[in-house]
């Protein structure tokens, strides 16, 4: 509520680059980093069309990013990214561990990209973390862990070309999913049914996180 006792929109999220695309493809790259709300983004543009899984994976995710081997192997992984590019015109996929490319080719090798980058307070995610280890020491190192590579991820992200481009309150988004999802569909500028709409709002659990295609269906 402001001054003058009336109640303000919610601010879930911050548009941090301006860009438009000729053409329907379009493609989104959820930034974060782990345990920092990227899956529930995910689980959202998957939700309202993008494909986000080939086999409609449990974290929403591509098979080859989730391999440890392939994070490391550039070639393999921009050679993926263009097979699945070339089949499909809306698609989508989180990757916590963007910045072993180099933002330009990472960039380049994306038909009309669109990135979301979802943030989370470092301490929450710290305790995402250490579930069951309630350790002092521990808490301190993974804090400094988590503060290191919201760091590097910003770095990443501030040398990336003109695109259009999202920051997201995790927290907020959780709070207020209505108002969540109707920004997402604004931001990608997808024209969608008021059912696909409501399936993807049921994809943001109250609890915190989000449910599995097979949940929001009971």
């Amino acid at each position: 509520m402001n001054e003058f006792g009336l109640v303000e929109p919610v601010k879930i999220t911050t548009t941090l680059c301006e860009h438009e695309y000729d053409g329907p493809r379009k493609t989104v790259v959820v930034l974060g980093i782990g345990q920092g709300g990227t899956s529930l983004v995910g689980a959202v543009a998957d939700a309202l069309g993008f494909s986000f899984s080939d086999k409609h994976q449990f974290l929403y995710n591509f098979e080859c990013w989730s391999r440890p081997r392939f994070s490391d192997n550039e070639e393999e992984f921009f050679s993926k990214i263009k097979q699945i590019d070339s089949r499909l015109e809306l698609w989508g996929f989180k990757y916590h561990y963007v910045f072993r490319y180099p933002t330009q080719r990472f960039h380049d090798a994306i038909t009309n990209p669109y990135y979301l980058v979802v943030t989370k307070d470092a301490v929450s995610v710290m305790q995402r973390r250490c579930q069951g280890e309630a350790n002092m020491a521990l808490e301190s190192q993974s804090l400094q862990e988590v503060i290191h590579a919201q760091n590097r991820l910003w770095d990443w992200v501030r040398q990336l070309p003109p695109a259009p481009m999202l920051g997201i309150s995790y927290q907020r988004a959780v709070l207020y999913p209505t108002e969540f999802v109707d920004a997402m569909i604004a931001f990608l500028r997808v024209d969608i049914s008021p059912e696909r709409r409501e399936r993807a709002i049921r994809r943001i659990s109250p609890a915190g996180g989000y449910l599995t295609q097979e949940e929001t269906s009971k």
